[in-house]
This record gives C-alpha cells, sequence and structure tokens, in this order.
C-alpha cells in the first residue's frame, strides 16, 4: 500500500500529500511527528512531559489531546495512532528515515542528495530535554551525511575518478571545516589533478582555521603531505593497507574445539551454583571459553578488568557497575544502598560522610553486595576477565558480595560467575581469596590446558581457508597448542601474502607472542597506529571520542582509522581485542612520544573529570610535576574510602614529586599529611622517618609545629611519655610564635594526655578546658570532642559520673562530624568508666561496638587492642572465660602482626586467667612470652609485675605491681590492685589493704571493687580469728551474679560468704548451691580441657572442694 501522506523533516518541516499544497507545521506539532518517526512508539505521558515540561500532567496531557486533534482535522487523516502508546501511521511516509535506508544499503551517492537538517530552522530552547534530544538526532544526521561523503571519495578515486573524488572531498570540507582528514584529502586530489599550487593554498588555509578555531596546528601527517606537495615528489598511495583481508573464520574461528570435557565440568559446577576459575597462560582461550559458554545461558554481564585499574582503587568495579546502571535504568535500588553506592556513583545522589571504621566498611560493602542482588533477574551470570589487572579494593568487594551472596544465610542465590586470570600474574593476595571460596565450597577452579594436537588440526581445518592445510603439521609443533598464536600467526601469513608459502624460519616462538603482533601492527596506517597507541596509554576505559582528545584529533579523521583497528582485530570497540595486543602496542612505543601522549591523557581526563589517582598516573608518566595536586586529591579519596595504604602512597609520592619540582613547602605538606595517616594506619618504623624528614625539613615556626604534632603521634604510639612532653612543650611554643590554632589544638591535646600518663590528671584539666573554648570559638565540634573526651578521662580517676557525661558529650560531637574512629575510642573509655561503676554488661557492650567497627581496616589497632583486652575484662568479671579467652588471642594475635607492646599487657591478662582456670603451665608460658615482649608502655608495666606475682607467688612481684599501679594516680587501680589474691600474704595485711580499698571504692563511686573489698575484709577477719565480725563486715551477696573485678570469681564470693555463715552457725547450703551453679555455668561455655581444669584444679574449684562441694562432673 502506497503511502498517502509523507512527513518531511529534512529542511522546514512539513507535511505532504500527492494531490494538495504542503501543509507546513507548527513547532509542537513538528517536534511530536519528528520524536515519534524517530523513536517508534512512545507513551502519551512521555511526549506530553517533552512537550509541555513546565505543565502539570493533566495540562500537559490535555494538550497533546487538543494537538492531535488539530493535525486530524489538517490532514483529514489518523497520521498518529494508538491510545495510551503513540506510533505513526504506516501510511505516513518519512523523509529521513527514507534517507537512513538508502545510507543502510550504501547508496551513498541518492543519501547526500536530501538536503537540511532535522527541523532546521526551529528552536526547542524552552524545552531543554527535547532539546537536547533533537541536538542528538542533528549529530547523528551531519555524522552520516560526512561519512557517506568520505566514502565516496574513496570510491571515486578508487575508480580512477580524481575529479569526482576531489568534488566530494570539497563537499566534506564545506560540511566539516576544521576535518584534517578532508583537507589532507582536498590537497592529495588537487595534486595528483595537477594543480600544486591550489593545493598548497589548501594547506594554507588549514593551517590558519585550525589555528582560529582550535589553537592547534596540523597534525605530523598533514604536514608531511604538504611538504611532499612542495618538494613535487610523488606522493604514495593510500596509507599503507592491509596485504590481505582476514576472513571472519580466523578474527572469530566458528567452533570452541577441544574443550569439551572441561566444558562438561563446567556445568556441573555451574549447576551447583559455584563460582568457576578459569586460570591459564596467556592466548589459552581462557576468555572464549568462558564467553561462550555464557552466552549458552543467556545474557551475561561483562566485568572485564583491564590495565592500568591496579592503580585506581574501585576502578574496576566502577566501570562494571556504571554499565549496569546505564543498561538497566529501571533498576530499583533501595534508598540506604543509593546512598552508600554515592560514594562511587555521584549520579546517585549525595555521597555520606567518609569511611570511618569496620561498621562503615561493612555496611558500604552490604550495600554492594545488595545491589548485584538486585541484578539477580537482569542477568545469567557475570564473565569477570582478567582478574590480575584488578584494582584490590574491586576485588575485595567482590569477593565480599560473592561469598555474602553464597552463604548459607543469604538467599541462597547462586553466584554465577566465572574468574579468568593469568596463572603466573595473579598477585599472592588475589590467590588467597580465591582459595577461601575453594575452601568454603563457593568455587572451583579449572586450568585452561594448551590444545592437543588433534584440536590444533581441527582447528586449522575449520578456518576453511584456501592452503591452510600445508601448514598444519608445522604449525601443530610450534604452536605449543596454544590458540591465540595459531590464530595470529595465520593473520599475519594472510596479511603478509605468505600464506601459500612455507613458514617463515625466524617466526617467534609462543612465549614471545608480542613479536608477531609487534609486525602486524607495523603495517597499520599511520593514523590508525596512533590511534592504537594513545589507547595503549590511556590502558583503560577510553572511547573513541577520548582517544581523538589525545591526540587533537577530529573524530571523522579518526573514525576510519579505528575501523581499520577493528578489521585488523586490533581493538574490539572501546577495548584492544586481547591484553597482549596492548602489550604489544606499548612495547612499540618510543619513550618520548609516550610521555607526550600521557599528558595529552592527562589533559584529556581531566576535562572529564576523571579518578585523581589515574590523572595522577598519566602526568608521572609524563614526567610532569602536574601529578601532585591530583595525588593529593586521590589520597584524601582513598582515605575517606578507608584505603589507607594506598592514601600514604599516594601522598609519599607526590611529597617526592613536589621536592623534585623545588616546591619544598608542597613537599612538607604532603609529608605531614603522610605522617598522619600512618599514625592511623599503625606503621612506626616508617613513620619515624618521615617525622624524622618532617624535623629536618621545617624552615618556619608553623612547619616546625607541625613537624612536632607528628612527632607527638609517633611518641605516643611508641610509649615514651617523658619525650611525649618534650614534644608537647616545644611544639606549643612554634605554635604561639607562628598563630596556628590547628598545630596548637593538636599538641594541647598531646600534652595534656603526656598530664594523665605520668600520673598528675588534675594539670591536664586546663589545656583540655582552653582546647574546648577554641572549639567553640573557631566552631569546630571535633576540637570540643577531643576536648571532652580528655576531660572524661581525667574525671574518670575520681568522679565517675561525671566522667560518663563527659565521655557522651564527646561521642556526640565526633558522631555530629563522622569522626567515627574518634567514636570508637570513646566507646572503649565508656566501656571503661561503666567496668569501675560495676556495669559489666554495659561495659562490654561498649567495648564490643569498639572491636566490631575498627576490626578489618587498614589501622587504629590500638583502639582495637584495648577493645579486645576490654572485652575480655568484661567477659571473665561474669564468668565467660571463654568469650575472655578468645578475645585475649585474638588480641595478642593482632600485636604480634603490627609488633605493638601492648601485646605484652594482653599476654600478662592471658596469663593471670589461666591460672584461675587452673592450667598453671600454661600461665607461665604466657608470663614469659610477656616479659620477653619489646616495646611495653611503660605505664603498663605493673601488669605484668602482677602476673609474675599470682603465677609465681612472689610478694616482692606483687608490691612492686602495686607501686606501679598507684604511680598513676587511678583511684581504681589503686584500690582493686591489693584485692588480688597471692598465696603466703599475711591476713592482717589483707584485711589493711581491704579496708584501705573500700574506703577509696566509697569515695570514688567503685561499686564492684566495694564489693569485692568487702568480702576480702570478711574472709581475712575469718582467717584472723574474728568470725563475729566477719560476719558483720560480709557485704549483701545478693546481685553477686552480676560479676566482680578484679580475680576473685563469684564462686569464690559464695563459698567466702558460706564460710562465713557457717562460722557463726547460719546454715550455708544456699551459698553453697549458688556457687557450684555458677562454676558449672562459667565451665559449659569452654572447650573440653579448659572445662575439665576449671572444675577440678582451679582455684575455684578447690575452694569449693575446701567447703565439702565437688564441681567435678561424677557421672
Amino acid at each position: 500500500m502506497e503511502a498517502a501522506w509523507t512527513l518531511c523533516i529534512l529542511g522546514q518541516p512539513h507535511l505532504q500529500d500527492a494531490r494538495s499544497q504542503p501543509v507546513y507545521l507548527e513547532r509542537k506539532a513538528a517536534g511530536l511527528l519528528a520524536y515519534l518517526a524517530l523513536e517508534g512508539p512512545t507513551h502519551r505521558s512521555r511526549l506530553a512531559g517533552l512537550l509541555w515540561p513546565e505543565s502539570r500532567e493533566v495540562t500537559a496531557r490535555n494538550n497533546l489531546v487538543q494537538l492531535l486533534r488539530k493535525l486530524r482535522l489538517a490532514t483529514q487523516a489518523e497520521l498518529v495512532q494508538g491510545a495510551d502508546t503513540l506510533d505513526l501511521s504506516p501510511l505516513l511516509e518519512v523523509d529521513l528515515i527514507h534517507s537512513q535506508r538508502l545510507y543502510a544499503q550504501g547508496r551513498h551517492a541518492d543519501f547526500v542528495q536530501a538536503r537540511g537538517l532535522p527541523l532546521e530552522g526551529l528552536d526547542f530552547d524552552d524545552l531543554p530535554e527535547f532539546e537536547d534530544w533533537l541536538i542528538s538526532a542533528r549529530e547523528r544526521w551531519e555524522g552520516w551525511q560526512r561519512a557517506a561523503l568520505q566514502k565516496l571519495g574513496e570510491e571515486a578515486e578508487a575508480d580512477g575518478d580524481l575529479h569526482a573524488a576531489l568534488g566530494w572531498s570539497e563537499a566534506l570540507l564545506e560540511a566539516d571545516p576544521v576535518s584534517e582528514a578532508a583537507f589532507r584529502a582536498v590537497m592529495r586530489r588537487l595534486y595528483l589533478l595537477g594543480d600544486r599550487h591550489r593545493a598548497l593554498e589548501v594547506f594554507e588555509r588549514c593551517v590558519q582555521t585550525l589555528e582560529v578555531e582550535l589553537g592547534v596546528a596540523p597534525l605530523p601527517e598533514t604536514q608531511e603531505l604538504a611538504e611532499l606537495i612542495r618538494q613535487g615528489n610523488a606522493l604514495p598511495g593510500a596509507a599503507p593497507a592491509l596485504s590481505g583481508t582476514i576472513p571472519l573464520s580466523v578474527l572469530r574461528p566458528p567452533r570452541l574445539l577441544g574443550r569439551a570435557a572441561l566444558w562438561a565440568r563446567m556445568e556441573q559446577a555451574w549447576a551447583e551454583g559455584k563460582v568457576i576459575l578459569l586460570s591459564g597462560a596467556p592466548g589459552s582461550g581462557k576468555s572464549r571459553l568462558a564467553h561462550d559458554f555464557l552466552s549458552s545461558k543467556g545474557r551475561f554481564l561483562r566485568a572485564d578488568a583491564r590495565p592500568g585499574d591496579a592503580r585506581m582503587p574501585y576502578a574496576t568495579l566502577v566501570r562494571v557497575w556504571n554499565q549496569v546502571l546505564t543498561d538497566n535504568p529501571d533498576l530499583h535500588i533501595e534508598g540506604w544502598v543509593r546512598r552508600e553506592l554515592a560514594r562511587l556513583f555521584p549520579t546517585l545522589g549525595e555521597a555520606p560522610p567518609p569511611l570511618q571504621g569496620e561498621a562503615d566498611r561493612l555496611r558500604f560493602y552490604e550495600a554492594g553486595a545488595r545491589f548485584v542482588w538486585t541484578t539477580r533477574d537482569r542477568y545469567a551470570g557475570q564473565l569477570c576477565d582478567d582478574i590480575q589487572f584488578i584494582d584490590a579494593a574491586s576485588y575485595e568487594l567482590g569477593l565480599y558480595a560473592i561469598g555474602r551472596l553464597g552463604s548459607p544465610e543469604s538467599s541462597g542465590l547462586p553466584t554465577r560467575t566465572i574468574f579468568c586470570f593469568r596463572d603466573e600474574e595473579l598477585p599472592e593476595a588475589y590467590r588467597a581469596g580465591m582459595d577461601d571460596l575453594l575452601r568454603a565450597g563457593l568455587a572451583v577452579h579449572f586450568q585452561v590446558e594448551p590444545l592437543d594436537p588433534a584440536a590444533v588440526r581441527e582447528l586449522l581445518e575449520g578456518l576453511d581457508i584456501k592452503g591452510i592445510e600445508r601448514l598444519v603439521g608445522p604449525l601443530e609443533r610450534l604452536s605449543g597448542g596454544n590458540p591465540l598464536f595459531i590464530l595470529e600467526t595465520v593473520k599475519h601469513l594472510i596479511e603478509t601474502g605468505r600464506l601459500g608459502a612455507e613458514l617463515p624460519e625466524k617466526l617467534p616462538p609462543p612465549g614471545r607472542m608480542v613479536q608477531l603482533l609487534e609486525t602486524r601492527l607495523a603495517r597499520l596506517g599511520p593514523t590508525a597506529l596512533q590511534a592504537a597507541r594513545a589507547a595503549a596509554v590511556l590502558q583503560s576505559d577510553f572511547d573513541l571520542e577520548l582517544v581523538a582528545e589525545v591526540l587533537g584529533a577530529s573524530l571523522l579523521e579518526l573514525a576510519p582509522a579505528w575501523e581499520e583497528l577493528e578489521a585488523a582485530q586490533i581493538v574490539s570497540g572501546e577495548r584492544f581485542s586481547h591484553d597482549l595486543v596492548y602489550e604489544a602496542v606499548l612495547a612499540g612505543l618510543p619513550a618520548s612520544l609516550c610521555r607526550v601522549l600521557h599528558r595529552s591523557a592527562a589533559r584529556a581526563l581531566e576535562g572529564r573529570g576523571a579518578a585523581p589517582a589515574r590523572i595522577a598516573g598519566h602526568w608521572i608518566s609524563g614526567g610532569s610535576a602536574a601529578a601532585a595536586p591530583w595525588l593529593l586529591k586521590a589520597a584524601e579519596e582513598a582515605r575517606a574510602r578507608l584505603r589507607l595504604h594506598e592514601a600514604t602512597g599516594f601522598l609519599e609520592r607526590a611529597a617526592e614529586i613536589l621536592e623534585e619540582a623545588g616546591d619544598p613547602d608542597g613537599a612538607f605538606g604532603a609529608r605531614f599529611n603522610e605522617a598522619l595517616v600512618l599514625a592511623e594506619l599503625d606503621q612506626p618504623e616508617r613513620q619515624q622517618r618521615v617525622v624524622d624528614t618532617l624535623m629536618a625539613s621545617a624552615r618556619d615556626a608553623g612547619q616546625r609545629a607541625r613537624a612536632w604534632v607528628a612527632r607527638c603521634y609517633l611518641l605516643f604510639v611508641q610509649g615514651d611519655v617523658v619525650q611525649l612532653e618534650q614534644a608537647a612543650r616545644s611544639g606549643l611554643e612554634e605554635a604561639e610564635h607562628a598563630g596556628d590554632v590547628e598545630a596548637r589544638r593538636e599538641l594541647l591535646e598531646a600534652f595534656a594526655v603526656t598530664r594523665i600518663l605520668v600520673g598528675k590528671p588534675s594539670e591536664a584539666v586546663a589545656p583540655f578546658e582552653e582546647l574546648d573554648r577554641l572549639g567553640e570559638q573557631h566552631g569546630q565540634p571535633l576540637w570540643r570532642g577531643k576536648a571532652q573526651e580528655g576531660l572524661g578521662l581525667v574525671y574518670s580517676y575520681g568522679q565517675r559520673s561525671a566522667a560518663r557525661s563527659a565521655l557522651e558529650r564527646a561521642r556526640d560531637f565526633y558522631r555530629e562530624v563522622g569522626y567515627r574512629s574518634g567514636e570508637y575510642g570513646v566507646l572503649n573509655k565508656l566501656g571503661a568508666v561503666e567496668f569501675e561503676l560495676g556495669r559489666y554488661r554495659e561495659a562490654r557492650a561498649h567495648y564490643v561496638a569498639a572491636a566490631h567497627g575498627m576490626s578489618g581496616t587498614d589501622g587504629y589497632l590500638e583502639i582495637q587492642m584495648i577493645s579486645l583486652l576490654g572485652q575480655a575484662t568484661c567477659a571473665r568479671a561474669t564468668g565467660d572465660f571463654a568469650s575472655a579467652l578468645e578475645g585475649l588471642e585474638t588480641g595478642i594475635a593482632l600485636a604480634e602482626r603490627a609488633q605493638r607492646g601492648l601485646g605484652g599487657v594482653l599476654l600478662a591478662e592471658l596469663a593471670t586467667l589461666l591460672l584461675l582456670l587452673g592450667q598453671p603451665q600454661r600461665a607461665a608460658d604466657a608470663l614469659e612470652r610477656a616479659r620477653s615482649w619489646p616495646g611495653v608502655p611503660l605505664h603498663q608495666m605493673y601488669r605484668l609485675e602482677l602476673a609474675a606475682a599470682l603465677v609465681t607467688g612472689s610478694l616482692e612481684a606483687f608490691s612492686r605491681a602495686i607501686a606501679g599501679g598507684q604511680e598513676g594516680s587511678d583511684a581504681y587501680t589503686s584500690a582493686v590492685l591489693p584485692l588480688y589474691y597471692v598465696p603466703g600474704r599475711p591476713w592482717a595485711q589483707v584485711l589493711e589493704a581491704a579496708e584501705a580499698a573500700l574506703e577509696l571504692a566509697r569515695q570514688h563511686e567503685l561499686v564492684g571493687v566495694e564489693r569485692v573489698a568487702g568480702l576480702r575484709r570478711s574472709q581475712a577477719l575469718l582467717a584472723l580469728g574474728r568470725p563475729v565480725e566477719a560476719r558483720q563486715a560480709l557485704p549483701d551477696v545478693q546481685g553477686l551474679e552480676a560479676g566482680l573485678p578484679g580475680d576473685l570469681t563469684v564462686t569464690e564470693a559464695w563459698v567466702i560468704a558460706a564460710q562465713v555463715q557457717r562460722a557463726v552457725g547460719e546454715v550455708p547450703d544456699a551459698a553453697l548451691e549458688a556457687a557450684e551453679a555458677w562454676l558449672r555455668r562459667a565451665a559449659a561455655l569452654l572447650p573440653t580441657a579448659e572445662r575439665r581444669a576449671l572444675l577440678s584444679d582451679s582455684r575455684p574449684a578447690r575452694l569449693l572442694a575446701e567447703a565439702g562441694v565437688s564441681a567435678v562432673d561424677q557421672r
């Protein structure tokens, strides 16, 4: 059926039929018909929103109805059909669609006859979304016009019609006045027609146009052509072309051969929902196997890592997930997941504050896993190729998501992932992660072996190339069964016209594939080679537009070159066809040109808002100091994402570059920030080197003040209180001289801490209060949090309730600014205060929250170890000995890895716990390790003396422990230490110590200590033959189940009560039953060996046995 009406979109838009005058269209009617013509069926609400964006939906839809009615009245035809979804009538012909068909059919001469732009002469600046669409449509149309003109010129020249070719190239130059390719075509064809003078005039016009319009000089090949024309030399033919056309069967062999057995094993793993790990040598066919396998399952996600990803945290993941978001615009993402992912994708909304601890990291990782889960219906699986190139951050999050989705507590969703990697190039850390998946039963690993001779023969015969049969035998021997080597060799022979000859004598072996590829690269045209080189420098995430920016060339000029690269299978779309091809391109790139391209790449990426680490990497490779500010930005990003190792690396490199560039102040600033991050990362040796450099390079009072700040952080980690005090005082003088408020607040805090550590907490109040005032004056909640935390610590020496209030204020200030590490440190201190107040379960909750928040991070090990020590102390007080053991052992392992002095304290606590549990030999071993542990903080040495006293029974060590603990003026320590039990200690001495502790405990709200002191006092009075006084001194035993501090267990407390009751004639049965029950409950949580020791060999069990009760199960 012939079309009754024609819609003319090109030029002035109108409708035309065979009988009447044109019906010219008003603006929105033309826009409506053009949109339906090019986009196809569209919902009414979409069209109404495009054409009336400022109107309410009801109004906009009514306007659309009126517009359609006017069209119907003007044409007396239903040119637009449909109810909710509108489409053009099949009777309506569209000029632009007709032209599109001509272009697709290769009828370029007919195609270029069409004139005008889509909806020419109409403006839609009041309809921004429609205007964007129209601009894109016009650019596409112009691109087709230019491509058609270029093709017509090439065809005419190939046919020998130079006059026609010149006409087409001049039309192309008119369509794209800044195209160097068009200028060169006009110059070349004029010269070939004998008009040398006009050819050079065109070159001069080219120079002027590029200078005026773009501010650049012509490309080298344009200048070389002009020089050839000036000299009157013969021109070369077309850009060196491939000698032979590579058949599609070679570009991608039709069948996958020699992999049937491996395919079957993959099918089994797939059916079991396991991750499939494919490894093998470069070119062994891993990617093809994985691709074909996943293609057989349906739509799958390509999640490939690329060269260069490793230097940018989350580079791989951002690229892949951005593709997911682009491919699935209707994907529903939960609000909290969207907020977390905004850290990586600004288009999803405002990012939350920087990550501060493990709780934040876990929530971020959980959001990533949840995001993957939401795509479960969109993809049958995903292919993670070239994992050896992936960045560490993407790898860690990816493994978390796989483990999370594959765990029993998840939805049971199979992960459906295939990982491909080169055996010898996979980093050990990545291999360890995959080993974890294998051990957990979540993955299987298959090695992709070389093809056997039969498969090689079948592969070559399947290429269906005349003359290939002569090469089957030699290629079987030379290839080693590597599919890529076989195919690259065949391509090389086709391109060089040697397919029918013998194999070259010096064909590179499979292990030197790059040489073979370099030979093929040499046959590329100059523009194509430059495009390949620019893409190789960019490494990953490049497209034609970006490559053009790097080269300073037009898209039209590069498009044919890119087609040449795709035809030669150098690139595939917007990536290299194989990473070995990328390596070959890079290997052949001259060093000087490489640096130039890197600098150009950096500038192009800056304009695109690329990741700072990526931009910095290009400036570094380009030998430019412009890398420094981008390294600083990269460090800031890494720190915000808790990638502290990467942050210090960026800062270290920035300092080196700035120093080399003659910017010592900039270098100092970078090193100062590096020192602060190292303090969080717990790398004291490296921190020491950086601090020494800062001290030596500081050039003024401000820098010297900051150097002292960095030194204070280091000395605090080292536990050197004397040097810390001196450093704080020196730094305060410099800060005062420089007027540096920020440095002053850091040094005030450091100085105040020294007052606490030397046992003079009252002297810390003034600096902390000054710090609080500074914070209030300058609107700095963080400073106020530091001040309140310090005051809380000071008050904890005597005013526990006031301490708790101050610490809670500090916690709130830290939360206000998102300072999570500070918050977790305060939680530790709140745990200590609650413990001293006798609230052991509340204390343990604070410690657990702090440890959970910080575990697994790159730093803050001190906070983690204090949290673990606090948890263990609370667990021991409440009889959860199993958790106490686990916490101490975890803390010791952490201290061992980090080489921290606090490990000696943890070992001392372990020794006292093991002794309490009836394991004296293990206790002695732990004590020996504690004594030899390096770097134990001096103010904590009393804990080692206490452990020695308890394990060895040394009263001298016990006296030293008490003296050392009392040096810090800490009421809790001073009160609780003398209450520990050491055999052979005179009871009169115990009584005296108990009465002193009792008084101190009542003065300082030490509820638990008060109860222990009362029990020890009663025990001592009974031992001294004063039973009535002992009964009077016996504290209320109700509430003992809450727990007790020190080394007195609840069982022992009940036995003491029973002994006193029996001595005065009371019935002790209830107390003894409670003693036995508590011990059994505590033992039930322990492993078998520890349980038996506690019930038979421990001090509580012996005391219970002396009272006539055996806790050992007799069954």
